[in-house]
């Protein structure tokens, strides 16, 4: 038999040794199912929503059949919360959401980190530095530091991203951690050729009494502290190297030279040495956390400089490695930030530039395209978009009555874009569903001669916007108008389903 295409149910009930030409949503899924999985649970968030969308539309013809519990909880806190079971139990599972959404369960996943986990447990977040589908720049190792859990960073094949999911439960049950594999754009949004393996049905267990050393309690939190740098991240560290996770490439190379990288910077690396006609060794690192202190100093030892490609601010693993060499008394130059740019997405053209540096060779960064006055497009409602009008209403409104002064405070959603022509209905975004409790003091340290406007989506309500800004509003008395869109889905992720939805709505109504 050939490649399967198209099929989504053929495709997650393979055997091993198929082959299936599938999205990234589909691959994930897969490896799951592949992995043994009891439980997942998600909320959605581009470069990771779409997997949300299709565990719901197989929730019923593929998970159930197989034992799976599937939820679409109702927000990364809520499906961070799944990761429970697997604390006291032998019970595979996995979460899912955004980098932003990272900040939501970060409680949650604070608490689970420090008890430590029996099953296997991964966290796979939708990272998105170069704001491709995300309005804030932020990365997910700070949090891998901070809680002690290790992290897995795919390179760009989605075969890779399958075996990495594989050994992120091995390794989740060989450390006794959760652990945390980033699913970037450029991974999420790929569709490739993998090989499957069969779906393993998870075994059902009498769930047990948790036990008292993982309850996260003084005196067990300080004893929890301990064993994660005491035990759990050196036999992570034991496991990413029996386990080859990160590669050293040996190109060969006639001066003492190096790059260190990550996850799917390294193929841009070796693009780019195509086109500068120029090699040296590469390390790439798919376990961003911890570090094998042993492999970075083996591919430092002999060498005259060394380039740390990592993406982003903060640099922990250009800072990480520094500090390995200098506590060993390595002499190697090492070079990163100020070659490689701060901020913005690592994208080919930022290697070939680095690495036009890094190796004092010219590079043609492509021919200059002549300048052509073009009208600028900001991002906009879709056509026929229920929220355009009501922005309509508010500017007809106050056109006709110029006497009041209006401010108005935007929340996470497509209504953000309000702030932008031909609206300009601007207010700051500090975050989903705290819109209109970010306008309670707004309201009260002026003139007190302004309205405000708070807008929010009933996606948005459910996440979070019930508990931080309506009922902080009942609670201070605030003086505001909130406008609730009433979309009976959540619009902005790709309208999946929220307790708005019909289904549920007739549910809550009995």
């Amino acid at each position: 038999m050939g490649v399967v295409y198209g099929d989504i149910r053929r495709q997650l009930l393979l055997e091993d040794g198929k082959e299936y030409f599938g999205s990234g949503a589909v691959v994930i899924l897969k490896s799951l199912l592949e992995s043994g999985i009891s439980y997942f649970a998600s909320y959605p968030g581009s470069p990771i929503a779409t997997l949300t969308s299709l565990v719901d539309r197989v929730k019923d013809t593929v998970l159930k059949q197989l034992g799976v519990y599937a939820e679409e909880s109702t927000n990364e806190a809520s499906a961070a919360s799944a990761l429970r079971a697997s604390i006291s139990n032998p019970v595979r599972g996995a979460v899912a959401f955004k980098v932003v959404g990272f900040n939501v369960a970060s409680d949650v996943i604070a608490h689970v980190a420090s008890s430590g986990v029996m099953g296997g447990a991964l966290i796979l977040v939708g990272e998105d530095y170069g704001c491709n589908n995300t309005i804030v720049a932020e990365k997910t190792l700070p949090y891998a530091y901070k809680s002690a859990l290790p992290l897995l960073d795919p390179g760009a094949s989605l075969q890779h991203l399958c075996d990495l999911i594989h050994d992120g439960f091995s390794l989740s049950e060989y450390a006794g951690t959760p652990v945390i594999v980033l699913v970037r754009s450029r991974v999420g949004y790929m569709s490739q050729v993998v090989k499957a393996r069969s779906n393993k049905r998870p075994e059902v267990i009498e769930i047990r009494e948790e036990i008292m050393e993982k309850l996260p309690f003084p005196p067990y939190t300080q004893l929890q502290e301990r064993e994660k740098y005491n035990l759990r991240l050196p036999r992570a560290v034991e496991f990413l190297e029996e386990a080859c996770i990160n590669r050293v490439y040996d190109y060969p190379s006639s001066s003492n030279l190096g790059i260190i990288t990550h996850g799917i910077i390294t193929s841009m690396v070796q693009r780019a040495f195509n086109a500068i006609g120029k090699q040296c060794p590469i390390y790439s690192m798919h376990c961003l956390y911890p570090v094998s202190e042993r492999e970075i100093l083996e591919f430092l030892t002999g060498k005259e400089r060394v380039l740390v490609i990592e993406e982003g601010m903060p640099n922990l693993l250009e800072k990480e490695i520094r500090a390995i060499a200098q506590s060993k008394g390595i002499k190697t130059e090492i070079l990163g930030k100020g070659i490689v740019p701060e901020s913005g997405e690592v994208t080919y053209e930022t290697v070939l530039e680095a690495l036009s540096r890094f190796f004092n060779v010219p590079v043609d960064m492509g021919k200059e395209i002549k300048e052509v006055e073009l009208p600028e497009r900001k991002p906009t409602f879709c056509t026929g978009c229920p929220e355009r009008p009501i922005f309509s209403a508010i500017k007809i409104f106050k056109r006709q009555n110029p006497g009041v002064k209006l401010l108005f405070s935007n929340d996470i959603g497509c209504y953000a874009l309000g702030g932008l022509p031909p609206f300009n209905f601007k207010g700051s975004v500090t975050g989903m569903g705290t819109g209109m409790a970010s306008s309670s003091v707004l309201s009260r340290v002026g003139s007190r001669k302004e309205r405000v406007i708070s807008f929010m989506g009933d996606g948005t309500f459910w996440h979070s916007g019930l508990t931080t800004s309506v009922a902080n509003a009942l609670r201070n008395n605030q003086d505001a108008v909130l406008i609730l869109f009433y979309n009976y889905h959540t619009a902005m992720t790709g309208h999946q389903s929220n307790l708005s939805t019909p289904r549920f709505k007739d549910e809550l109504r009995g």
